[in-house]
């Protein structure tokens, strides 16, 4: 049976129109998975629990037989579905149950593990995307990051973010950078020793800092991508050179790749 919503004072409609924040996501621990491509792919093998199917006046319902049966169908307005569908796929959305992102404190870092501080989603989802390829082994999150299953970033992930592994650092940037390891941490800036000179050890934390902001002091050692005619790249695609350059490393070294996602 679809349950139909028919106002937006609908408390199911008030609560999804908040996925489309990070606050909103943490709140109610769910998220919208949105896209046909992507909701297609996930369907052949599920790996979140799946809460409930929304559609718009047209959407055919996608969750067809007995393994769907308890699962709750919805139908709306298209104006009322365009509301949710902040991304304008105009396709059926999944919403799927947010996985426990569990919060760790900073001990040594277990191949190449990413700390992000990145609050814009569509930086933090690309950034993901590149990680997953490339074979990062967990990306750690500080407080101003960005939810990885933010609508925007779940886009700009393609998806990569349903498989990479996530954990939370408690406090924010700064002290974040006051307690990781400087033996085994580094930090991605504009001024630094070339990456495509660097002998990258195999196990290390490697930080990028949020476009305009920048870092604050810290004691770290300091990586840098060589430019050519502007000043620097923005960060997902700093983060996407630096995983690809530590990975043709460990190749080229007689090291075993990483696993890719």
């Amino acid at each position: 049976m679809i349950r139909p919503i028919q106002s937006p004072q609908n408390e199911n409609f008030k609560i999804w129109k908040l996925l489309s924040t990070s606050k909103g996501i943490r709140k109610h621990q769910c998220f919208f998975l949105m896209g046909e491509k992507l909701i297609n792919e996930f369907l052949k093998k599920p790996n979140f629990e799946i809460m409930g199917e929304v559609m718009g006046p047209d959407h055919r319902m996608l969750l067809e037989g007995k393994a769907f049966d308890q699962v709750p169908k919805y139908r709306m307005s298209q104006e009322m579905f365009d509301e949710i569908d902040v991304v304008g796929t105009h396709f059926n959305l999944l919403l799927l149950k947010e996985p426990e992102i569990s919060t760790v404190e900073i001990s040594q870092p277990k191949n190449l593990q990413l700390i992000l501080p990145l609050g814009d989603p569509t930086n933090l989802g690309a950034s993901i995307r590149s990680a997953c390829a490339f074979g990062v082994e967990k990306i750690l999150l500080t407080e101003e990051a960005s939810h990885p299953f933010h609508p925007k970033a779940v886009k700009s992930s393609a998806g990569a973010c349903l498989k990479m592994s996530f954990a939370k650092l408690s406090g924010g940037l700064k002290a974040t950078l006051d307690r990781i390891p400087s033996d085994s941490s580094f930090v991605l800036d504009q001024k630094g020793q070339d990456i495509s000179k660097f002998k990258w050890p195999q196990n290390l934390f490697l930080l990028v800092g949020e476009e305009g902001p920048g870092l604050p002091a810290h004691r770290l050692p300091v990586l840098s991508l060589s430019t050519q005619k502007v000043e620097s790249l923005n960060a997902a695609v700093t983060v996407s050179i630096a995983c690809y350059s530590y990975q043709n490393y460990t190749f080229t070294a007689g090291r075993p790749s990483r696993p890719q996602c």
